[in-house]
């Protein structure tokens, strides 16, 4: 059987800036979805293209899909939102990872996963999919809640305004849905110039979600959380925290994506999944300056990766900062570092390995 990608071959080499994208094609509900492939530079005017954000799911469950005219599995969470596009009619060019990666190259996949920041910051638009709607749920009443509010705020004599109770149960199960907890979608939605949340076959834009969770956090600011039946809880949630971060991107004078530092990213999401221990870290490198030098090798060990971080964090350090001072945060950083990779180190043997390498 031919392979797709060797129909459409892909430079990695270095300096290479070329990429795959996916022209979903148009075709009758009880066909296969069927897509074309092919290759671009991201760096010559590619053609308009969405970036797609969503949760791969178990890669036991698959359904094929036409691509390039060749049978081709896709995990079932995507196929559900190729074809929710296809019925939708948002046929066009689109970026999507599990396919437009040969996920069978290593080299590939670490060539293209350094090229991220560039893929989702050039997207016209990025696609976030909660999913199908699932039974019992009250999914569809918070999107048509979200929908309707849209991105203007309610005046504040208007407080029924926030919710009915299943409304306000949808937005609580929109926002703690299992894809806010990947690690992943951070920098796909930071990097984004805009972004469509699609569940089912409803949709709402991420501007409707944080205007929603601004005048909440307000009114509860402002003692008046008892008159709303949206919970407090919400502004605990995962998307919360992902859609405040955003907001303040946008808002703060820096403004340019390439201010955050590492480390105040690990110590932000360091509760977020990833399959790979390694990409709790790797996925912020699109949006941290201070990792230059510090390549993605999926072949280390998460011990190693933390000394190389340490290490850097100890080189990079002011050398006018009060020893105590720099000891303190040297100290945070090692167990920011061990609580992201999970590693067993004591607070007894931190302390140890910091004083050894600052000396």
């Amino acid at each position: 059987m031919t392979d797709p990608y060797d129909l459409t071959p892909l430079s990695v080499q270095e300096g290479s800036r070329e990429i795959r994208l996916l022209l979903l094609e148009p075709s009758e509900p009880s066909d296969p979805v069927r897509c074309i492939m092919g290759t671009c530079s991201i760096d010559s005017r590619p053609p308009r293209f969405t970036a797609l954000s969503y949760a791969w799911g178990s890669s036991l469950d698959s359904t094929l899909i036409s691509l390039n005219e060749v049978p081709f599995a896709v995990g079932n969470n995507l196929y559900s939102f190729l074809e929710e596009m296809r019925s939708q009619r948002q046929y066009g060019m689109y970026w999507i990872d599990a396919i437009c990666i040969n996920q069978a190259s290593e080299k590939e996949k670490k060539h293209q996963i350094q090229m991220m920041r560039q893929i989702y910051s050039k997207a016209v638009s990025v696609s976030i999919w909660l999913g199908r709607f699932c039974q019992p749920s009250y999914l569809s009443h918070g999107m048509k809640f979200l929908a309707q509010r849209g991105s203007s705020s309610f005046p504040k004599q208007h407080k029924a305004k926030f919710g009915t109770e299943e409304q306000a149960k949808g937005v609580v199960e929109i926002c703690f849905m299992s894809y806010w907890r990947r690690v992943w979608i951070i920098q796909e939605i930071m990097l984004a110039r805009e972004c469509t949340i699609w569940c089912g076959n409803m949709r709402t834009s991420l501007d409707s979600l944080w205007v929603l969770l601004r005048d909440v956090r307000t009114w509860y600011n402002y003692s008046q959380g008892s008159l709303l039946i949206i919970p407090r809880t919400l502004l605990e949630s995962s998307a919360a925290i992902i859609v405040f971060a955003k907001a303040e991107q946008r808002s703060s004078f820096q403004k340019a994506r390439s201010s955050e530092h590492i480390m105040g990213l690990l110590g932000l999401y360091r509760h977020q999944e990833a399959t790979n221990i390694l990409d709790r870290v790797y996925a912020f490198f699109g949006l941290a300056h201070d990792t230059e030098g510090i390549k993605i090798d999926y072949s280390i060990s998460p011990e190693e990766l933390a000394l190389k971080l340490l290490i850097r964090a100890i080189i990079t350090m002011n050398p006018n900062t009060e020893i105590i001072s720099r000891r303190r945060w040297l100290m945070d950083t090692a167990i920011i570092l061990a609580q992201t990779l999970n590693l067993k180190w004591s607070k007894e043997e931190i302390q140890f390995a910091v004083t050894l390498m600052d000396d």
